[in-house]
């Protein structure tokens, strides 16, 4: 027993005591040259970023209060109420909003972390006091975010999961959660803070009241009511158990975090070897390749308008009969930028005031995405090499053919162009061959609609502990929701009439391969077999 004991102890002092293995954002600069910087701002600049600060810190109050709310209610999607893709974007809206705090708070911190030496030195000018003091306030302000928010994330391991995937939409680097866990519970920074908050109480004890204006007054009135100021002052050795407990679970998550993705990881390799392999066998071409019936493209095209979903059936393709139910890929109809245009979509689009997905984006590929659309590459679709923009006459290699509207945004082009440009964030993304739909830093085909119509519940299917979604669940969904509608319906290379019952019958009778249970909505009770193709009755 006092082996174990012993063994906890040493285990405990390394943690404590040991630097993170992620580089450390440290408060200290010990850059002379930013001392020079910081002096040289006079009064009437100070009084400036004091106000932003202020407002930095008034809006960071009401974020974080928030936000705990949100978490302890909303632990996970199903608590909320909300669609699991609504609530990750909240989650990722959030989580942004916060890394741009934290890079404000880090500005000051660092900008005037030179007078951190100077807490015993009442003859500084009253404008250094004021700015060792916002230096301090801004620190504290990190670690109160810190304790209260990424600490509460970080015990949620789907969160934790979530966010350390990272999302470049929203400028949410990789590995996020860890890294800065072992920032904020570096030994060296937690010392430092400490000698800080003491040095601070006893400056504070000496200052003139001459020198307690409006401003110091206010900013002293924030360190003081920090959260984190009372944790420091009871200085290192009463937090000792505290500071290493924190060490502790950071690490431990870390390597949870790092067993995890390596298994992630080791089965994506699986199965892009298998896909990969099985997706070059082809028997033979589709009865729609465009080299065949005139004037296919040109019809369909003139049909399609922008977020139209397409599904197609390749009956000559392996990976096709390895895909539940009819339908075996599906993609989304951008436009071209023409279109777009002509809709009045586009500069809606492109508006980086109010559109804050195509904004993050890179500029590279913005420019790609522009010269696809230019170019006649207007379908959207996740293969195998990645996430893609091709042309329909690629599309088009296929025996059945599906064009699905969501009628619910025809009347709406601002969410519309909300919808496409977070549809575009997806470009270039790698394969999903985990075949998961709750991450989206890799995509499937199916993954696309998810991400894209995330107020729709999609129905998703539990696939090796994993929530996949394939075109089958697609097409099950919109048959049992009023939100959509099929316009276009292509069967064993022939164009179905949209008119009368013949349309909905073949549809509907394509539904006999899936693999889910139920009827769908849409064609209970309406199902004709006497209007369906001699063809297909024969399988």
């Amino acid at each position: 027993m006092k082996k174990i004991i012993f063994t906890f102890v040493i285990l405990v002092s390394k943690i404590a005591f040991s630097e993170a293995a992620l580089p450390v954002i440290d408060i200290r600069d010990r850059n002379a040259q930013n001392l020079k910087i910081a002096d040289s701002v006079d009064a009437q600049a100070f009084s400036v970023e004091h106000e932003a600060f202020i407002r930095t810190l008034e809006e960071n109050l009401v974020f974080r209060e928030k936000t705990i709310e949100f978490l302890t209610k909303n632990p996970t999607a199903k608590r909320s109420g909300e669609t699991y893709q609504n609530w990750v974007l909240q989650i990722l809206q959030g989580t942004a909003k916060y890394l741009d705090t934290r890079v404000k708070f880090l500005t000051v911190a660092s900008k005037y972390s030179v007078y951190k030496d100077l807490w015993g030195n009442n003859s500084s000018p009253p404008l250094t006091k004021k700015k060792m003091i916002m230096a301090l306030a801004a620190s504290l302000q990190l670690y109160d975010n810190y304790f209260s928010l990424f600490n509460l994330a970080s015990k949620n391991k789907h969160l934790r999961t979530l966010l350390n995937q990272g999302d470049p939409t929203n400028n949410i680097p990789a590995g996020l959660v860890n890294s800065i866990s072992s920032q904020a519970n570096s030994w060296t920074l937690l010392s430092l803070l400490t000698s800080q908050v003491r040095g601070f109480d006893s400056f504070i004890k000496q200052l003139p009241a001459s020198e307690m204006d409006a401003q110091t007054n206010y900013l002293v009135g924030v360190i003081q009511s920090s959260p984190s100021y009372q944790l420091f002052r009871n200085g290192l050795i009463k937090n000792l158990l505290s500071f290493a407990a924190l060490r502790l679970i950071s690490e431990k998550n870390r390597l949870l975090d790092a067993l995890f993705s390596n298994s992630r990881d080791t089965e994506d390799l699986i199965s892009k070897a298998f896909g990969n392999v099985v997706a070059v066998i082809e028997t033979r071409q589709g009865k729609l390749n465009p080299t065949k019936p005139p004037g296919l493209l040109q019809k369909i095209e003139t049909k399609l308008k922008p977020l139209d979903i397409l599904l197609e059936k390749t009956p000559f393709r392996l990976t096709d009969r390895l895909i539940p139910g009819h339908w075996g890929h599906l993609a989304l109809w951008i436009g071209s930028l023409e279109q777009l245009k002509e809709e009045g979509l586009w500069d809606l689009i492109a508006d980086e005031d109010n559109q804050p997905a195509w904004k993050a984006m890179p500029l590279a590929k913005r420019q790609k995405i522009i010269q696809a659309l230019t170019t006649g590459n207007v379908i959207l679709e996740a293969l195998r090499p990645g996430v893609q923009l091709n042309s329909l006459k690629q599309f088009m290699n296929v025996d059945d053919f599906l064009a699905i509207r969501p009628d619910y945004l025809q009347n709406d082009r601002e969410i519309k162009a909300e919808l496409i440009a977070q549809a575009l964030t997806h470009f270039s993304k790698d394969y999903d061959f985990n075949f998961d739909a709750k991450t989206q830093d890799k995509i499937i085909c199916s993954e696309l609609v998810y991400w894209v119509f995330t107020d729709i519940p999609w129905l998703t299917e539990n696939t090796f502990g994993r929530a996949s979604i394939s075109p089958d669940n697609v097409i099950h969904t919109v048959l049992n929701r009023n939100e959509f509608s099929a316009i276009m319906l292509y069967h064993d290379g022939k164009e179905v009439s949209d008119s009368g019952s013949a349309f909905r019958n073949e549809l509907c009778s394509l539904q006999k391969y899936s693999t889910l249970e139920g009827v769908d909505e849409k064609c209970q009770n309406q199902f004709d077999p006497s209007n369906v193709s001699e063809e297909l009755l024969r399988k």
